[in-house]
């Protein structure tokens, strides 16, 4: 049973999908990182592909660096490479962004068109920084 703020996600191959199909929060999004930790399936060390294809979110600069911040608290726990797979321009661009801000944070963030993109990253050398389509 998925609890009000937590996003579906699921697990393959030594990663974490999760689907953002409709708005998103900070609170939202640490609800559904911390969901992902404490579910019996979870492994220290994944990659974390978020799904934004069928969401229409349009973060603010502000919101970006809040969800960042809530990504950041939990990432210890995973491998520190996140990719975002997008279906339009503007949340690319967006996503763009979020990567460029996750660098600081010591974060691997890349933007993708396609799922098949993303998994190609995240099989890819891991001393290469992403390749922005």
């Amino acid at each position: 049973m998925v609890r009000r703020g937590v996003r579906p996600f699921s697990f393959e191959e030594g990663r974490v999908t999760i689907v953002l199909s409709t708005s998103l929060d900070a609170d939202e999004l640490s609800e559904t990182m911390e969901a992902v930790l404490a579910h019996p399936d979870f492994t220290r060390g994944r990659d974390v592909i978020f799904d934004v294809r069928g969401s229409e979110i349009n973060p603010s600069f502000a919101e970006i660096k809040s969800m960042l911040a809530a990504i950041h608290a939990v990432s210890s726990e995973f491998s520190g490479r996140f990719a975002i797979v997008v279906s339009d321009m503007l949340r690319y661009g967006l996503a763009r962004m979020a990567s460029s801000l996750s660098s600081p944070l010591g974060m691997q963030m890349g933007a993708f068109h396609s799922l098949d993109d993303a998994h190609q990253w995240l099989r890819d050398d891991r001393s290469a920084p992403p390749e922005q389509s």
